[in-house]
């Protein structure tokens, strides 16, 4: 695993250009099918993200392996892949079961396929799909989408960076707690974590929460070194456009 982040694949390869949630991409970007606007693939995105999450819950999975899966799964369909080429399902399965093993907390697919069809027990259309998954297509499905990560499966998160930044600006644990729900709620609902480095990502996440908390870290930020405050700016931005 790189320890640098600007000597890794996630800093060479997969920061991307962002603009108001949108996919800039590069020459390989995949079109949007034509039945299907910006917001409703956002809206999509959104759905899968959360499904994600609360497989991964169910699961007991760490947060950074979860965060890792809704990465894999937002890079499979930014390049290459449209929804209508692979299944969601199938992606979510797959993007779980890639970030267990690369995160060190492996899980078994039948687990994972079971925890999925118990998180959509209220969704009648959605399970009856996912119990259609079989392990021939969670190979094929995996072999897929390693080829068009180029093997490129390490993801570096903001949450580090953020504790890093919160225990040498020592802000209280309530700060700390609303600024981690933050870094979650960018997975969520933005694609920021392809615009710009976790760590200016944990620095705005840290600095809004701060600014709800009451928390004045104004001196602090001041004697911070090598740091984009316009980038910062732009993160702080993104984040306070969750709600819209």
């Amino acid at each position: 695993m790189s320890a640098n982040f600007f000597e890794s694949s996630h800093f060479k390869r997969w920061l991307l250009n962002v603009d108001d949630n949108k996919r800039e991409g590069d020459e390989n970007k995949v079109e949007t099918p034509s039945f299907l606007d910006d917001n409703s693939i956002r809206r999509l995105h959104t759905y899968f993200i959360q499904l994600i999450q609360r497989v991964g819950t169910l699961l007991r999975l760490r947060q950074r392996a979860v965060a890792t899966a809704m990465v894999y799964f937002k890079r499979t369909y930014t390049k290459k892949y449209k929804f209508t080429d692979l299944h969601p399902l199938l992606v979510v399965t797959v993007s779980l079961l890639l970030a267990s093993k690369v995160e060190e907390c492996e899980v078994r697919c039948r687990y994972i396929v079971e925890a999925l069809i118990k998180a959509l027990e209220n969704e009648r259309t959605s399970r009856h799909e996912a119990k259609k998954i079989r392990m021939s297509a969670i190979i094929k499905c995996e072999l897929l989408i390693l080829q068009s990560f180029s093997l490129d499966l390490i993801v570096f998160h903001p949450y580090r960076p953020m504790l890093d930044f919160a225990r040498d600006a020592k802000v209280s644990s309530q700060a700390v707690d609303f600024a981690w729900n933050i870094i979650n709620d960018s997975y969520y609902r933005t694609d920021i974590c392809f615009g710009y480095p976790p760590f200016l990502i944990g620095l705005a996440a840290l600095c809004v929460s701060c600014s709800y908390t009451q928390h004045d870290i104004t001196s602090w930020l001041s004697n911070l070194e090598n740091v984009d405050y316009d980038a910062v700016r732009v993160c702080v931005l993104f984040v306070f456009s969750f709600d819209e």
